[in-house]
């Protein structure tokens, strides 16, 4: 048996164990199948990863068990520091996966597109949508996240290495977009959770006076 490494690309390397005898067949086999090894190796290479598939299904459920027990005036509450309330970073993290939607989008058809930094702030559809209900903005962002999801799902493994550049990260591909999304809408879960602990701390101090 023979062990060799070949290198395809920058980033991949595959490993193709064979048994060898030096005669002419087994090489003239070998190197007249290497286009296949290659292109089906980097298939394997380049799916999806699972951390990111799980995170993708089921890290924005967590929404829902954060603000369990909240009015939708306590949603809407803001703090002393003026930072957003709730609501408004639940609007965020839905405008957003529209957003990554569209990035992914243009990655999938222009050539390394250069995609500018998105400003919440200055979307139209985040002040309007800051006046929907708790249970309509919620509505919106499982909707959309289900189309977000079945979007990605359906990329060929072989583009997912396609890529995109963000003017403060670089050029990224479109697994690192899905997992600087998710990193980024972790962060914002996490505003919420700290958020709603403090209206939940507060309500229960005001239900013992």
């Amino acid at each position: 048996m023979g062990l060799i490494a070949c290198h395809i690309s920058k980033n991949y390397y595959i490993i193709v164990v064979f048994s060898f005898f030096y005669d002419i067949y087994s090489r003239e086999w070998f190197f007249s199948n290497l286009n296949f090894i290659i292109k089906k190796t980097n298939s394997v290479l380049q799916q999806l990863p699972s951390s990111i598939s799980t995170r993708l299904h089921y890290q924005h459920k967590s929404l829902i068990e954060l603000i369990d027990g909240l009015s939708d005036t306590q949603v809407r509450q803001h703090s002393n520091t003026g930072q957003w309330n709730i609501l408004e970073n639940i609007v965020h993290i839905t405008l957003f996966q529209n957003v990554i939607a569209e990035r992914l989008q243009q990655i999938l058809t222009t050539a390394e597109p250069q995609l500018s930094r998105y400003v919440v702030e200055a979307d139209p559809a985040f002040h309007e949508k800051c006046r929907s209900t708790t249970s309509e903005i919620i509505k919106e962002l499982l909707g959309a996240r289900k189309s977000l999801t079945l979007f990605v799902e359906r990329i060929p493994n072989e583009q997912l290495s396609l890529s995109g550049s963000h003017p403060e990260y670089g050029e990224m591909t479109i697994v690192q977009w899905l997992n600087f999304f998710l990193l980024y809408e972790a962060k914002l879960l996490f505003e919420i959770f700290k958020l709603a602990s403090k209206v939940k701390m507060t309500q229960n101090l005001s239900m013992a006076e």
